[in-house]
């Protein structure tokens, strides 16, 4: 792939950080040049960050939902679904459409051109099942039994709720639209880490297609479509390929089983097919965990200069 077009989220290195500068200056000590602005950036960095793009140290292409930090938050890495877009809560999904407003309004001042949105769950499943599939499917097989029976039940139940928490989040991507065109900025719906969250491939289909905008796309997360695979959910690259008119952009990073972002190189996906299916023109950012040291990304780098 072509290594200059490569950006990193703030996922690696903003955890905590005031100073915006260190954290530009960091990623750009490492070859960087394009920047993902995540949430764990606080509101005290923004600064910092605008003036190494006034001055051509950064190019900001990207935001992930929810940004940035609140002065009074502390940094989680389950920061963008501290909200739902997706709430049969009224009160809940009109604040997330909200602060996701603020999120646009930074994705603007910052010259970014897309902002990567965590869209909710499907209520009433819980994540309790993870686990459990997690230990079957690492003991005795993806297609034993007990896996199959499992996954067949959590299927069963998500179609039977998940129709009102799709129109949910149609309306809240409907009412961010007027800005989103207004901005320039594609609102871009990310596949997600866990089964009974929003959106899977039908998910994503039947809302791409019912909202039908160019600025409303589709955001890639490599590690998260391996996990399902693993799980035996959902096939990786089918779900890519038929998605992949709509790609906007992509997280990289690799994984082992169900542990994910880490460094490319460093886990079991075969990363070269997967990208062979990304087209050229998405953005392209290395989403890897503050557990990745720096040595490792520098041969990332060169791992994914050589796919």
């Amino acid at each position: 792939m072509d290594i200059e077009s490569l950006g990193i989220s703030t996922s690696w290195n903003a955890s905590g950080v005031l100073d915006g500068r260190s954290i530009v200056d960091e990623v750009v000590s490492l070859g960087f040049a394009r920047l993902e602005v995540d949430y764990r950036v606080r509101e005290e960095a923004i600064q910092g960050i605008l003036e190494a793009i006034g001055r051509g140290a950064i190019e900001v292409t990207s935001i992930h939902n929810f940004s940035p930090l609140a002065r009074d938050e502390t940094p989680s890495p389950c920061g963008g679904d501290k909200l739902s877009l997706a709430s049969l809560d009224e009160t809940e999904r009109r604040e997330a459409v909200e602060l996701t407003r603020r999120s646009l309004q930074l994705a603007k001042q910052l010259g970014a051109r897309a902002l990567v949105l965590h869209t909710g769950e499907v209520e009433g499943i819980g994540a309790d099942y993870f686990d459990q599939l997690a230990a079957i499917v690492k003991s005795r097989g993806v297609d034993c039994d007990e896996a199959k029976h499992l996954r067949s039940s959590l299927a069963r139940e998500r179609s039977r709720r998940r129709a009102p928490h799709l129109e949910a989040v149609k309306r809240s991507l409907e009412a961010l639209l007027p800005d989103a065109i207004e901005s320039g900025i594609r609102l871009c719906i990310e596949n997600r880490y866990f089964y009974h969250q929003i959106p899977i491939y039908e998910d994503a289909i039947g809302l791409l297609r019912a909202i039908d905008s160019e600025f409303v796309r589709y955001w890639h997360d490599i590690g998260h479509g391996h996990v399902l695979d693993a799980l035996g959910f959902l096939p990786h690259h089918q779900w890519l390929l038929r998605l992949r008119p709509y790609v906007f952009g992509v997280h990289i990073h690799d994984a082992i089983f169900i542990h994910d972002h880490m460094a490319p190189g460093k886990g079991e996906i075969d990363l070269k097919s997967i990208l062979k299916i990304i087209p050229a023109s998405p953005i392209k950012v290395l989403e890897v965990s503050n557990r990745v040291n720096a040595q490792e990304i520098r041969q990332a780098r060169l791992y994914l200069k050589e796919l």
